[in-house]
């Protein structure tokens, strides 16, 4: 029985010694997410604005009781900054009927278009509100329809568009020492010359712009209101043509009363 217990004895203290020297399983190691640098977004580059220029040519046709004037004028419209336009421009005018026959050079225009607001007005509730600012000098190049001095001239257009429809309004006003030659005038004009423009519009199609215009002069007592429509078509985003007609309905000139004004114009964008 002695040897019984001490054998029972030991094999309990063996037992006991193989469960404290067992190892414990391990825990398991939770993997660490690798974390790597993502390179530094580079900011957008804004892309220049590339220099861009215009080539208007049009052709006018005023037809008065004693004869006509055709005038074929090209100008060029040159962006050199974001908010500044340069242009210049030279007509030549044709004069027949019972008026003299002739044909010449007019004053060589030379002016600049200043971009004063370009945006939206919440106070009008439209989509696009503008306001230009337009100055240069007509200089006479000794032509037949030359003037006699340089012509300063200043003016201003301001426009709107809600949707589809569009209002402006612009003017110039010519400085003249002593004559310069105005075709819807009828001839030399012997003052300063105001001239208005009100224009209604409609955005028909993508393409296609339709409006009607009311045109107004005045010099030293005169006065010429001119009102009818027109339209403008865009080809592609670098041509396009339009085409004006207009009566008048105040004809209070020192000339032969006007009796139509036929205008037609294309312009390329390059």
């Amino acid at each position: 029985m002695k040897y019984i217990t001490s054998l029972f004895a030991m094999v309990v203290c063996g037992l006991a010694y193989a469960q404290d020297q067992a190892v414990e399983p391990a825990a398991p190691v939770t993997p660490v997410p690798s974390i790597v640098a993502e390179p530094p977004v580079a900011p957008p580059v804004e892309e220049a604005k590339s220099f861009t220029m215009t080539i208007d040519s049009s052709v006018n046709f005023f037809d008065f009781d004693d004869g006509s004037i055709t005038q074929i004028d090209t100008e060029l419209l040159f962006d050199v900054a974001e908010k500044l336009k340069l242009g210049v421009g030279l007509p030549v005018f044709n004069e027949s009927g019972t008026r003299v026959g002739a044909t010449g050079l007019g004053d060589m225009d030379v002016f600049a278009v200043v971009n004063l607001i370009d945006g939206k007005c919440d106070y009008l509730a439209n989509d696009h509100v503008w306001l230009d600012f337009t100055g240069g000098f007509k200089i006479p190049l000794d032509g037949r329809y030359s003037s006699d001095e340089v012509v300063p001239h200043l003016g201003t257009e301001i426009g709107g568009e809600w949707g589809a429809v569009s209002l402006s309004y612009g003017f110039t006003y010519e400085f003249v020492d002593q004559y310069t030659f105005s075709p819807a005038l009828g001839g030399f004009v012997y003052g300063n010359i105001y001239e208005g423009v009100a224009t209604l519009g409609y955005q028909a199609s993508d393409e296609l712009e339709i409006h009607f215009t009311a045109s107004q002069y005045f010099w030293e007592g005169n006065d010429l209101l001119m009102i009818g429509p027109g339209f403008n078509y865009k080809v592609t985003d670098a041509f396009s043509f339009g085409a004006d007609l207009s009566v008048p309905t105040t004809n209070d000139t020192a000339y032969s009363d006007l009796n139509i004004c036929l205008s037609a114009g294309v312009e390329f964008n390059f």
